[in-house]
C-alpha cells in the first residue's frame, strides 16, 4: 500500500483527495492566518482538526519520525528561542503548536493535490489581478512542489554518500556543511537548467488555458464545515 510523504503527493485516499483544489487552498490560507491570531482554545481547535485530516491519509509513523527530524529539530529551535524571548513556557508551547500545525495544512494540502492542481488554483487567484502574469506565477509555483521532493531525495543521497566517507567524524563545522550545501545547491541548479531545456523545447508559452471543474455540492459543504470551524475557533 502507497504511504503518504512529507511534502509528496500521495495516492492514499483521503477526505481531502476529491476536494476541489480551490476551496483546499482557501481554506489553508484561512487557516494560516488563524493560526497565528486565535487565542488557545481555537488554536487547539485547528490543531486538532489539522492533525485528524492528515491521519485521515494513513500515514506511516515509522516513515514520519524518520522524515520528521528536520520539523522536530525547527520545533526544538522555536521552543528556545520563544522562551529566551518571552520567559514564559506556556508561550513558547504555543508558538512550537502554532508551527506543527501550519506544518500539517501545508501537507494536507501537497499529499493530497497534484502539482498541476495547485497551479490551476494559484491561476484562477491571480487571474483578476491586474498587472500580473498569472500563469507565469502558477507555473513557477508549481514547478516548486515538484522540485520539493526531488530536493529532499537528493539531500538523502548526498547524506548516505557523506556517511559512507565518513564525514561525520570532521570535526570541523564549516567542512560539514559545505560537504552538504555544495553539492544539493548543484544538484538544484542542473536540474532548473535540465527543466529549463525542456520547456524551451517544448516551445513553452506564458499563454496558457487551464480548464478547472465546476464547483460540486461536495466542495459547497466542505467550505462551509471549513468555515464553520474557523469561525469557531475565532469565538473560544
Amino acid at each position: 500500500m502507497a504511504e503518504i510523504d512529507l511534502f509528496h503527493y500521495s495516492p492514499v485516499p483521503s477526505p481531502l483527495k476529491n476536494l476541489d483544489p480551490r476551496i483546499k487552498f482557501s481554506l489553508l490560507l484561512l487557516y494560516t492566518v488563524l493560526i497565528y491570531q486565535v487565542h488557545t482554545w481555537g488554536l487547539v481547535l485547528l490543531t486538532a482538526i489539522a492533525t485528524i485530516l492528515f491521519f485521515s491519509g494513513k500515514p506511516s509513523l515509522k516513515h514520519l519520525l524518520f522524515r520528521g527530524k528536520g520539523i522536530l529539530i525547527l520545533g526544538i529551535l522555536i521552543y528556545f528561542a520563544t522562551y529566551g524571548a518571552e520567559k514564559n513556557t506556556i508561550t513558547a508551547l504555543l508558538s512550537v503548536l502554532r508551527f506543527v500545525t501550519t506544518v500539517l495544512l501545508g501537507m494536507c494540502l501537497i499529499s493530497t493535490t497534484l502539482p498541476e492542481e495547485i497551479e490551476k488554483a494559484v491561476y484562477w487567484f491571480l487571474k483578476p489581478l491586474p498587472f500580473i502574469s498569472a500563469s507565469v506565477i502558477a507555473t513557477r509555483i508549481r514547478l516548486t512542489f515538484m522540485f520539493i521532493p526531488d530536493l529532499m531525495e537528493t539531500a538523502e543521497k548526498i547524506k548516505e554518500a557523506r556517511i559512507s566517507r565518513c564525514i561525520q567524524r570532521e570535526r570541523n563545522p564549516f567542512k560539514k556543511m559545505t560537504t552538504l550545501i555544495i553539492p544539493l545547491l548543484s544538484s538544484v541548479i542542473e536540474r532548473a537548467e535540465v527543466t529549463a531545456f525542456a520547456m524551451e523545447a517544448r516551445c513553452y508559452t506564458d499563454k496558457k488555458h487551464y480548464t478547472l471543474k465546476h464547483l460540486t455540492l461536495k466542495d459547497y459543504a466542505a467550505a462551509a464545515v471549513g468555515l464553520g470551524a474557523a469561525g469557531l475557533s475565532i469565538l473560544l
